[in-house]
């Protein structure tokens, strides 16, 4: 494997750990809005049909965040694996 390949897995692991992050801040930015318990008269049937969008947001958020932060943590591992085989086959430079 070469180092350019090393470099590359890195820059889309950067990439999907940034898509990773600006998806959990905008999931911790709907979920401010949510109530955890309404108690609601008739004449503010609107404010359930909000935190129902809010809930379908979140539901929709969840599983983005779910599997970004799978398929980073992966990544991680094989990168560190690779960085790791390519350090104990390196050839040093002062071999007798």
């Amino acid at each position: 494997m070469t180092p350019h390949m090393l470099l590359s897995l890195l820059i889309v692991w950067a990439v999907i750990t940034t898509v990773l992050i600006l998806a959990v801040i905008y999931r911790s930015i709907v979920s401010m809005k949510r109530e955890g318990q309404l108690f609601l008269d008739p004449g503010e049937a609107h404010l359930e049909a909000e935190q129902q969008a809010i809930l379908k947001k979140l539901d929709t958020v969840t599983p983005v965040v779910t599997w970004l932060s799978v398929i980073s943590g992966v990544l991680i591992v094989v990168i560190g694996a690779i960085w790791m085989y390519q350090g104990i086959n390196a050839t040093p430079y002062n071999v007798p």
